[in-house]
């Protein structure tokens, strides 16, 4: 299999080498293609550096330009990328101060997002500070006490309840419904306590926040837990619908979070918990029982893979070894190859509407084959922008 990689990892990288490099963005633009190309050159030992070069000064250029504040697609995402490289030695810091790392703007628009309950990861407050807690000083106090203060005011705000989901469609908080997930809901609030309370940032904060979620996480879990343990939302009228197995919703990454959770707040009980649910959901494997489609991390079979990849080597437990294998050839098969090109494709349910070839982090070619080299090299390091990173 390893070999089978190797090719698939190739043909990736010639894919990517045709992107437009345009369109900015962590997840889905060009920042998140280039993390590939980077770190597959470091492991190739391919000499592209003047094409890598030439590209960084295009991130930065393009960064000053971007008016989108978010992780996902915004100046949030650019700013962690850059930083990660600079954590590298891959750029030089001194090439980096005149960027946006320390923008006054950024640090505001966090906290108003997320006092008016805009706390999601992806699209909201939440993913702008957790990018500043990856190279956290501590000049930076104050901007994390607001953040906690917003987020502790929306708990008191739903009744001592829990954070209330988002609606991007209406730009309003659903009052009604609690989204569970990572990429959007409290799960990624939980991740970001954790992270926290590891550095020392706000501990007492994060502990009783992230404490609070995971009462609520807890007292989430379906009666029926014969395939599922989570739903999707809580109070959305599905609360005994059978979640997907992915990295934005579902039990292999709400599970994943609270086993961290567990460990870093010393809740034993937590962590047994989490552990047998990650080991339940070794047992689903059918499209039906995952929803797993398509190869990409988002709700694809390499996110599925590349999370199981991590259990296997922070448990030794060859269960979650044997997910992580079945997962990875799943991904290699759904590669499509056309003239000697590769292509991976976004599901699309419509059936009357043609499948898009997706080159992205989040859901294409780029997040695949991050996912591909992390399992022969066992460099997780990358992760920190999916909330996996240990």
């Amino acid at each position: 299999m390893k070999e089978k990689i190797a090719i698939q990892l190739d043909h990736i990288w010639s894919k990517l080498l045709e992107t437009d490099r345009r369109e900015p963005g962590i997840y889905t633009g060009f920042e998140g293609i280039l993390l590939y190309q980077v770190l597959y050159s470091q492991y190739s030992r391919r000499d592209n550096w003047a094409y890598l070069d030439e590209s960084f000064s295009h991130i930065v250029e393009s960064g000053f330009s971007n008016t989108t504040p978010t992780f996902c697609y915004g100046r949030a995402g650019t700013s962690w990328f850059l930083s990660y490289m600079a954590a590298k030695e891959l750029i030089d810091q001194e090439d980096l101060s005149s960027f946006f790392f320390d923008d006054p703007a950024l640090k505001q628009y966090s906290v108003h997002e997320l006092g008016r309950g805009k706390y999601d990861f992806l699209f909201g407050g939440l993913g702008i500070a957790y990018q500043y807690l990856f190279r956290y000083q501590k000049d930076m106090q104050p901007f994390f006490a607001a953040v906690f203060e917003q987020l502790g005011l929306l708990i008191l705000r739903s009744g001592n309840k829990m954070f209330q989901s988002f609606n991007f469609e209406t730009d309003t908080i659903n009052p009604m419904q609690v989204d569970l997930g990572l990429a959007h809901g409290i799960s990624s609030v939980l991740k970001f306590c954790i992270e926290c309370y590891k550095a020392g940032v706000c501990p007492e904060d994060a502990l009783q926040t992230g404490s609070a979620i995971i009462s609520f996480l807890m007292s989430s879990v379906k009666p029926d837990t014969s395939h599922s343990f989570f739903p999707n939302e809580i109070g959305a009228g599905d609360d005994q619908f059978n979640s997907r197995i992915g990295w934005c919703y579902g039990d292999l990454s709400i599970a994943f979070i609270l086993y961290q959770a567990g460990i870093t707040f010393r809740k034993e009980n937590i962590t047994r918990f989490a552990l047998g649910v990650l080991q339940k959901t070794t047992q689903r494997q059918s499209p039906k029982e995952t929803m797993i489609y398509d190869a990409g991390i988002c709700h694809g079979s390499a996110g599925a893979a590349h999370i199981y990849n991590k259990m296997w080597h922070s448990t030794g437990d060859t269960l979650f070894k044997q997910a992580a294998d079945y997962w990875i050839e799943q991904t290699l098969d759904f590669a499509r190859y056309h003239e000697g090109t590769i292509s991976y494709e976004k599901y699309n349910p419509d059936k009357s509407k043609p499948a898009r070839e997706e080159h992205g982090l989040l859901e294409g070619a780029a997040g695949i084959g991050l996912v591909l080299l992390t399992y022969l090299t066992g460099d997780f390091s990358w992760d920190y922008c999916l909330m996996l990173n240990d």
